[in-house]
């Protein structure tokens, strides 16, 4: 039987401040790789973080620069193939961007929105995805969108032109797929 694991005793970056012989702000400056460090001192504080196995914690970073790297996406049914492939394709562009995807669904209940709404709000979210939800309440939309949060549609357009939207061209999709059905003999064509 394997051996358990221990939980590490919770290291903070004054632990990791005083085993390198520098200030807080210099280990900061070093895990964020910023400021003139030197070369030597970058090495300690390093070393102090490999020997502590000293792990950053995101959300007081988050919280000290009032920013976050969390972006919410709200889908209608997460196990839908399409929201499936769209889910992998929003968490790698944003994994390379440096944030991390908080998904939630709604189905196709406008209070469900509404609650996936206020939950990645409270969460502090960098900004959101959503999918619309017809007979979503207007008043909820419009709260989302009048927020100081970044907001873009996904996969179905919405009713606003101001509204950021990705989705797929279905006019160009179309038309792809009538010229190949010409080129391949078809004449009757619905």
């Amino acid at each position: 039987m394997p051996p358990k694991l221990q939980p590490s005793k919770n290291v903070k970056i004054t632990d990791v401040a005083q085993l390198a012989g520098v200030s807080v702000t210099t280990v900061s400056m070093v895990l964020n790789g910023k400021g003139r460090i030197s070369p030597a001192t970058a090495e300690r504080v390093q070393q102090a973080i490999k020997q502590l196995d000293y792990v950053p914690n995101s959300a007081a970073a988050n919280l000290r620069s009032q920013q976050s790297n969390l972006v919410g996406l709200i889908l209608r049914d997460i196990t839908d193939p399409f929201y499936t492939e769209v889910t992998a394709g929003v968490s790698e562009v944003l994994e390379q961007q440096g944030y991390l995807l908080f998904l939630t669904q709604c189905g196709h209940s406008p209070e469900r929105l509404q609650q996936s709404i206020q939950s990645l709000s409270r969460q502090g979210v960098a900004g959101i995805i959503f999918n619309p939800v017809r007979g979503a309440a207007a008043k909820t939309l419009e709260i989302l969108l009048g927020s100081q949060l970044p907001v873009v549609c996904a996969a179905r357009s919405y009713y606003r032109d101001d509204v950021d939207f990705i989705g797929p061209d279905n006019t160009h999709a179309a038309q792809q797929a009538t010229t190949y059905l010409i080129e391949q003999g078809h004449r009757h064509i619905a």
